[in-house]
């Protein structure tokens, strides 16, 4: 089985999905990323691990978590889930990666538990996924939970917040317009021909 086919794969939930998160109103507008776990909020650069640091998949925050349900930081449909990590395209066109852990692909679903589906339209606060903190420490893994704009190289801005205490549905990523949309046409007669 290869990579792509676990992503296309729907997990079935075996416990009743928790309730949501009530986000307040206009914190899920098109250029935010909230949080989806209440915890500490990390910079890009202490998320321990180099790829994500570095930000190669692009700009990311981390948040240690205080609970075990991660909940959803845009809405949008759901275009890959894997137990560990789900990817989110909101209508706008932006691609978020929640991530939850450090290596925790590697507990193979082992303590995770997946609330959504490829295809599955979500709202931002929604429970995405649970998982056991205990198992991935008793692995030795690092339950750092990671939201990364995938196509931040697409923004003219993408920017993290400040380090601090959030809760699960607080912003912590701000999005600028889009740089890769293509202008909207001139009005006819805008432009001038020489003859």
């Amino acid at each position: 089985m290869g990579l792509m086919d676990r992503f296309k794969r729907r997990p079935q939930a075996t416990h009743e999905r928790p309730e949501g998160i009530r986000v307040a109103d206009g914190a899920a507008s098109a250029g935010s990323v909230l949080s989806a776990v209440t915890g500490r909020l990390v910079a890009m650069r202490d998320i321990p691990d180099p790829v994500f640091a570095s930000g190669a998949l692009g700009v990311c925050a981390g948040v240690w978590p205080e609970e075990d349900v991660v909940f959803a930081p845009v809405s949008g449909v759901v275009t890959a889930a894997m137990p560990h990590a789900i990817v989110i395209a909101t209508d706008d066109g932006l691609e978020l990666l929640v991530h939850a852990g450090i290596d925790t692909v590697e507990l193979r679903g082992d303590g995770f538990e997946l609330y959504c589906g490829r295809g599955d339209r979500v709202r931002a606060g929604d429970a995405l996924m649970a998982f056991s903190r205990a198992k991935v420490a008793k692995a030795g893994y690092q339950d750092i939970v990671i939201c990364v704009v995938a196509n931040s190289d697409r923004y003219e801005d993408v920017t993290v917040e400040a380090p601090r205490q959030v809760r699960a549905g607080e912003k912590i990523i701000g999005v600028g317009a889009r740089t890769d949309v293509a202008p909207e046409e001139e009005p006819p007669g805008a432009t001038l021909t020489s003859a």
